[in-house]
């Protein structure tokens, strides 16, 4: 009785994963001689075509290969829906074999009709799309071995406290293919990728979400703006709001080189961007606002490794560094936008960056190496230190205080209208200190 309510309950899901209240369901048993793929004894209808949703439940596969199906032979469905039990455990199978399994329009669903456990998959097999699809998670980890071809279609990636991994072997190819990434609200989602052979043009959209976690394992290959191939492939990398990017526990440095728009659907965004404490993230593309709104990048510790900015920027919306070691390596590296700075340090290694009304407190050291960098109206504050070691910076206008100190080591510092103050307190313990001053 309990198998016959499980059945209708996945026919009723069928039609709604498809659209089609026609498609058919079959069925994974697992009771074959093999886990073969083409062994009609491991399926209920027999082996399955390009109209049937593949279903696994550890409710109905109950024979010696439950939790494994081999693809011996290249096979097709309209999709696969993995489900934790309506009366036992959680969904657990693993597809793997050298010949590929191309899904159709209903993707790949995890716990979309019985969420009574986690759910976990791991695809080892090589994957064609033949439509645009969506794959639905629900509490579920997915693990991608093998090869995506997405063959010019779209691919979403919907999430409710779940998790993708993708795999060193997991590149995704396709011209035209995109990735977009949602994540339900309230809910966790972490993405980690681990490829850096991917060369899907259509880039990836991680829309808006607290919560939703991109993890980049690996680096792009190219010159900024225009990778040939990387984790993210080749397109633009477009960050919805309070998403947050870093790098894997394991890396060293990993580099970005896709270009990267900060906001969608119109509005404004604040992206995180991070590193794991033992490595780096380098971005050399170009950051621009992405929303039609000002774009801001939050960098924030601690306990996070150096992220570097080397493409020329135009994000508008700001940038803001706490905890946290930045360096930035071309003069527009940190957009056009207000930059605040608090227990961090900046290493400005351009030759000309210029900065209007930047913050820079609570013993913040910031270091210019640059010929001629140029700061208006900086609030240099809370025992924090500037350092110009190159020729002719330019400081105009500045708000020195709070036992902050700024100094001149190169030749022909120009300095205009200072405002040095100890604060209320101590006015001594602010100083500017230049061999070179007249």
């Amino acid at each position: 009785m309990i198998r016959s309510k499980w059945i209708a309950a996945c026919l009723a899901a069928s039609a709604l994963f498809c659209g089609n209240a026609f498609a058919q369901i079959d069925i994974w048993t697992g009771n074959g001689a093999s886990g073969n793929f083409n062994d009609p004894a491991n399926w209920s209808n027999g082996v399955p075509n390009g109209t049937n949703i593949l279903t696994f439940s550890p409710d109905t596969a109950l024979g010696n290969f439950k939790n494994s199906m081999v693809m011996n032979v290249a096979g097709s469905a309209l999709g696969l829906d993995i489900e934790s039990g309506a009366v036992s455990g959680s969904g657990d199978i693993t597809i793997g074999g050298a010949s590929a399994l191309t899904l159709g329009s209903s993707g790949i669903k995890l716990n979309q009709t019985f969420n009574n456990a986690a759910s976990f998959a791991t695809i080892n097999a090589s994957l064609i799309l033949s439509a645009t699809q969506a794959w639905a998670m629900t509490s579920s980890v997915l693990t991608l071995g093998g090869a995506i071809n997405g063959a010019g279609f779209g691919l979403t990636w919907d999430f409710a406290n779940s998790s993708v991994v993708e795999t060193a072997a997991s590149a995704i190819s396709g011209a035209g293919t995109s990735l977009t990434i949602n994540n339900n609200p309230s809910s966790l989602m972490n993405v980690a990728i681990n490829t850096g052979a991917s060369t899907f043009t259509g880039g990836v959209t991680l829309n808006s979400g607290a919560g939703t976690v991109l993890v980049i394992g690996a680096s792009s290959t190219g010159p900024g703006g225009a990778p040939t191939m990387g984790p993210l492939g080749t397109g633009t990398l477009t960050l919805g709001n309070f998403v947050d990017v870093t790098t894997a526990n394991n890396s060293t440095v990993e580099t970005i080189a896709n270009n990267i728009a900060v906001g969608t659907g119109g509005n404004s965004a604040i992206a995180t961007i991070q590193a794991n404490v033992t490595g780096g993230l380098i971005l050399t593309g170009t950051i621009s606002d992405g929303g039609g709104f000002p774009g801001t990048i939050d960098v924030t510790g601690p306990n996070i490794g150096t992220v570097d900015f080397e493409g020329n920027n135009t994000y508008s919306g700001g940038t803001l560094v706490t905890f946290a070691t930045v360096t930035i390596g071309t003069d527009t590296g940190l957009g056009s936008g207000p930059v605040t700075a608090n227990n961090s340090t900046l290493n400005f290694t351009s030759n000309s960056p210029s900065l209007t009304n930047p913050n820079f407190g609570n013993s913040t050291t910031v270091n210019f190496t640059g010929m001629q960098p140029s700061l208006s109206s900086p609030s240099i504050t809370g025992s924090s230190t500037v350092n110009f070691t190159g020729s002719s910076p330019d400081l105009f206008n500045p708000l020195i205080a709070g036992s902050s100190t700024v100094n001149f080591s190169g030749m022909q510092p120009s300095l205009s209208n200072p405002s040095i103050t100890g604060g209320s307190t101590d006015r001594k313990s602010t100083r500017l200190n230049s061999s070179h001053l007249g």
